[in-house]
């Protein structure tokens, strides 16, 4: 997203997780109700709708409804009786809520009728995986996707004014990644915002919303790294082809500290596959129970690598690994000071942390 404002019209600028920024975005549309059912990832937009609507000395009604179904319908009869409305829930939740949404689809809107659905890939919090975004296609209900808590911020703005003008109800389908993510969210007087929308995927760089905008021809005639480092004056902080015998697939995935660290936009360029694939590969296994053999309860490898599969047992006071989650890769044994290849890192680099040692 981009916003079209002058820096002057901002009232500044608050560091929010994403729900909270989406909240933000309804406030500043001017919503006049809001109804939701509590469940992660969704959870915190209606209180952080409560916050906004207190500082700006707002008329919102706002409940926490019976169950998804009760707060979509609500929502749903605010707007055909002309309101500004929205519903927050999670995606199994869009479950429970469905009939009403695969009825009302069709209705002809008054107001603006807007849907937060918070999907978890993953799933972290849910029951099952599901994606919103196949459900809203199936039916021909425009879905906004936002990749960030500032774009979420704008989405949930764009979004309200989208369903007023063009009368259909809205997805908004962010993810739990986006939901709880922080980020420095401009904030601006309620119906001063105004972005634009920034679509589709400039190849050969596989992102949404990439500010890189360059032709596939020049890529082909000046090389990516040219491409990228001249334009956009980036620095290429790795750039390695699959072919090149002289790194080990760890040293692949180990990035020089002091270059991840140093400020300016950096760029990672991988010829590699994704990691996630590579676990598939015995020869590309790792051993890795040494981190549980030798560790001693110092939590550094938490501490300096946060993986998931790193679990501190309380009762063994040691570190334990998730089957379930590890795939293997062995930057653990870089992290944890007791291995060689973590000593070696340690003495090049130092400790690359400044988080203090949970008690």
């Amino acid at each position: 997203m981009k916003e079209k404002e002058n820096s002057n019209q901002k009232t500044g600028a608050e560091v929010m997780i994403g729900n909270y920024a989406i909240a933000r975005g309804f406030v500043e549309a001017g919503i006049e109700l809001a109804a939701a059912y509590p469940g992660t990832p969704s959870s915190e937009i209606l209180p952080g709708i409560v916050e906004f609507k207190r500082r700006e000395n707002m008329n919102i009604h706002t409940e926490w409804s019976v169950n998804e179904r009760c707060a979509l319908e609500v929502a749903f009869g605010a707007a055909l009786s002309g309101h500004n409305a929205v519903c927050m829930m999670k995606q199994v939740g869009l479950n429970v809520a469905f009939p009403g949404l695969l009825k009302g689809r069709k209705k002809d809107l008054k107001g603006a009728f807007v849907i937060v659905s918070c999907d978890d890939p993953g799933p972290q919090s849910s029951q099952t995986e599901q994606d919103t975004r196949l459900l809203a296609t199936f039916f021909g209900i425009p879905v906004f996707d936002p990749a960030s808590p500032a774009e979420a911020a704008d989405i949930a703005y764009y979004a309200v004014q989208y369903s007023a003008e063009h009368k259909v109800p809205v997805i908004i389908r962010p993810t739990h990644r986006v939901s709880h993510a922080r980020e420095a969210i401009p904030l601006y007087p309620v119906g001063k915002r105004t972005v634009t929308l920034q679509e589709g995927v400039q190849r050969p760089f596989n992102v949404q919303h990439s500010t890189f905008n360059v032709k596939t021809e020049q890529v082909k005639a000046a090389g990516t790294e040219c491409v990228i480092a001249s334009p956009q004056g980036a620095e290429i902080l790795q750039s390695r082809s699959s072919d090149d015998s002289k790194m080990s697939n760890i040293e692949h995935r180990t990035l020089n500290v002091e270059q991840v660290l140093s400020p300016g936009p950096a760029v990672i360029i991988a010829r590699r596959e994704c990691i996630l694939n590579a676990k598939l590969k015995p020869e590309e296994i790792i051993d890795i129970s040494a981190i549980e053999k030798d560790c001693i309860g110092c939590k550094q490898c938490i501490i300096e690598f946060e993986c998931p599969a790193l679990v501190f047992d309380e009762e063994a006071k040691k570190v334990r690994i998730d089957d379930g989650l590890c795939i293997q890769c062995g930057m653990c044994l870089y992290a944890c000071h007791k291995q060689e290849k973590g000593k070696k890192l340690q003495k090049q680099f130092g400790k690359h942390t400044t988080k203090p040692k949970p008690k």
